[in-house]
């Protein structure tokens, strides 16, 4: 089960904030805590923005490679409108090095592509 909230306010640019809980009926590993997250998207101008997002990940936790070591999950990045619909996309993921038996940060660059789909 899953439920987001969020805001979009106008200052200085664009500032997106969003959270949301959710819950996991799967409970094979005998974990079943709710969890939540966090997340903001704020625009610099028309072409950059910057990111944050939070995954508390209360149910994932085993202690076992693979899983988290209940620190949660925080990534950033920045996108980049090239022009038109193409953009880039640069983020650090699990920078609080949750996932046990990872190698973290990561690091991900991203090409993106955009275009409205009208039937």
């Amino acid at each position: 089960f899953y439920a987001a909230v969020s805001r979009k306010l106008n200052i200085a640019g664009t500032l997106e904030i969003l959270g949301g809980m959710n819950y996991s009926v799967e409970n094979k590993d005998k974990d079943s805590r709710l969890s939540a997250f966090l997340g903001a998207q704020k625009s610099i101008n028309d072409h950059l923005s910057i990111l944050a997002e939070y995954d508390f990940a209360r149910n994932d936790n085993l202690g076992l490679l693979g899983y988290g070591a209940d620190k949660g999950y925080m990534n950033v990045g920045v996108r980049v409108v090239l022009g038109g619909n193409v953009g880039l996309a640069f983020d650090l993921r699990n920078i609080l090095d949750n996932r046990i038996g990872s190698a973290a940060p990561t690091r991900e660059l991203k090409i993106m592509y955009a275009e409205r789909l009208d039937f």
